[in-house]
């Protein structure tokens, strides 16, 4: 009776254990890397849990950080996704894998979210986007800050009197962005924005503030987004650098700011075409003597361009050909750029005032983005350094 009854168990269990094997063996899209004070997981399933170092996130996963609660998430690209208190953030879509070719999409709710990104946006930039409820965001680079409120929730210093519809503030600290409004209403009785859905594109240290269904605009960077930038490290909060309002540590300039440089400067001089960016390009020519730490901006283009910046103690040159580069560290994005093997091809030195911009490609090398062997490209390189 016994072996027959366990004989007859036998398949059923087989049969369950088949059935949960795909579960249990399948890749996660990333993982928390350090959680601190109120945070809260609700699986696409609706399970809830508290999640602690090494948790593993999915698509359909949503955050939820409280009052003092803060996380960091750490995907299969290593990318790095930061929320602040008060955050609620959403994973529709990533990948199990860094050299898949489908997208991701993260949904922000409502909160502060800090990203780099990682290979995946290197190399398929085009389906790596962000969203709110009123903007969407597309990667263009490796770093931004990404904020969404509504109506009494916002921070007084993005707040527009009279105005209650949702606001959303992007603010790129490495690389560029697109930030695109949804022109649609966004509450019942709003009508829909005149003139359609607009985009701005972004640079280091520019923030955008789109209101409702308005068109993004630029605007001066809110301290709390300053404080965001510099204080989110993966660290607890007591041991994070207390943020300063220093000229040395951050750069605030978009297209509007022309009347604070020198008159010399102030030309607004659109390269052809309106330089593809659709938007006029301050002559910034004078400024080499100007940056009190004199950040190197940088450009690698291995299938698509792979931008940032770097303080010439974090250049590696091989002759005057690039070789890499760690990240500044006050973008704390934690990359490190490197082109390994190849030959050098295609120099150019251009004198630029009391400075020159190099340029030059690598035939037959590999690119990483952290550090040698990182990366899945290979081929010719190009490079430039300013």
């Amino acid at each position: 009776m016994c072996r027959s009854a366990a004989s007859k168990l036998t398949p059923l269990l087989f049969l369950t254990f088949l059935a949960l094997l795909p579960l249990a063996a399948a890749a996660a899209s990333g993982e928390f890397t350090f959680v601190v004070g109120d945070v809260n997981l609700t699986k696409a399933g609706g399970r809830s849990a508290i999640p602690v170092r090494g948790t593993p996130v999915d698509p359909g996963d949503r955050v939820t950080t409280g009052a003092g609660g803060m996380a960091q998430l750490t995907m299969v690209d290593q990318a790095r996704l930061s929320l602040r208190p008060n955050t609620v953030f959403a994973i529709e879509q990533y990948p199990d894998s860094a050299d898949s070719t489908s997208g991701a999409l993260l949904n922000l709710v409502k909160g502060t979210l800090r990203t780099f990104t990682g290979l995946l946006a290197s190399t398929n930039r085009d389906k790596f986007v962000m969203k709110t409820r009123v903007a969407t965001v597309g990667i263009r680079g490796s770093g931004n800050i990404l904020y969404a409120c509504e109506g009494k929730d916002c921070d007084p210093s993005v707040a527009v009197e009279g105005h209650d519809e949702a606001i959303t503030v992007n603010h790129t600290i490495e690389g560029s962005h697109a930030i695109t409004n949804d022109p649609g209403g966004v509450a019942p009785g709003v009508p829909p924005q005149q003139g359609g859905a607009q985009t701005l594109i972004t640079g280091p240290g520019q923030t955008v503030l789109v209101l409702g269904n308005q068109a993004p605009r630029y605007i001066p960077t809110p301290r709390f987004i300053a404080d965001a930038a510099t204080n989110m490290r993966g660290a607890k909060p007591s041991e994070a650098p207390a943020a300063t309002a220093s000229s040395t540590d951050t750069r605030n300039f978009a297209p509007s700011d022309v009347r604070t440089l020198p008159v010399a400067q102030r030309t607004v001089a659109p390269l052809v075409g309106n330089n593809g960016l659709g938007f006029p390009t301050i002559d910034a020519s004078g400024n080499l003597g100007v940056d009190p730490i004199s950040l190197r901006d940088i450009i690698i283009a291995a299938g698509s361009p792979f931008s940032g910046q770097a303080i010439l103690g974090d250049v590696t040159f091989e002759g005057n050909n690039l070789r890499s580069y760690r990240a500044y560290a006050g973008s704390q994005s934690f990359t490190q750029p490197t082109i390994t093997g190849g030959s050098a091809d295609d120099l150019h030195i251009i004198p630029l005032g009391s400075g020159n911009i190099l340029m030059g490609r690598w035939n037959n090398a590999t690119f990483g983005v952290f550090g040698p062997g990182s990366g899945p490209s290979n081929g010719p390189i190009h490079w430039i350094v300013a």
